[in-house]
């Protein structure tokens, strides 16, 4: 795998937002992002920046429908896998279906996904808590050897 690596300090949640924002400028249809971060860590929050900077409908967690799909310059498929059981669960959901249109697929909770996601490349974000204000934000955009 081809790594690289890049970290933010986020002060609030507005700030979080904002780096949201910037990083969804180098997002485009086909990727995969995959968020990761305790309960509470603004996995979410980051979500609501991207669906800003990409002009879509306002970002909600998708926790109790596992999917929302927002509609804006690229559609954005945010997927929280927290209350998904196993992996054969998500085909029910039509997982792989999104993994595979034109979006941006951001996935929160994916471990239980992973059978199915290390067959793409993705990029993950990982949101950890400082305190309980501030977070840190580590980027790392993976590729599979050969691609």
């Amino acid at each position: 795998m081809e790594n690289t690596n890049f970290v933010k300090i986020s002060h609030n949640e507005l700030d979080t937002q904002n780096i949201a924002r910037a990083y969804a400028d180098d997002l485009h249809n086909g990727d995969i992002v995959l968020l990761y971060g305790c309960l509470g860590a603004g996995k979410t929050a980051f979500v609501k920046g991207i669906a800003k900077q990409k002009k879509a409908t306002e970002a909600t967690s998708p926790t109790f429908t596992i999917i929302n799909e927002y509609e804006g310059i690229e559609p954005i498929y945010h997927m929280d896998l927290y209350r998904i059981e196993k992996a054969s669960d998500l085909f029910e959901t039509g997982f792989e279906e999104y993994l595979n249109s034109d979006g941006i697929a951001l996935i929160e909770w994916p471990d239980i996904a992973m059978p199915i996601l290390k067959n793409y490349d993705y990029k993950t974000v990982r949101i950890n808590k400082i305190n309980d204000c501030e977070r840190e934000i580590i980027f790392n955009s993976s590729r599979r050897k050969g691609i």
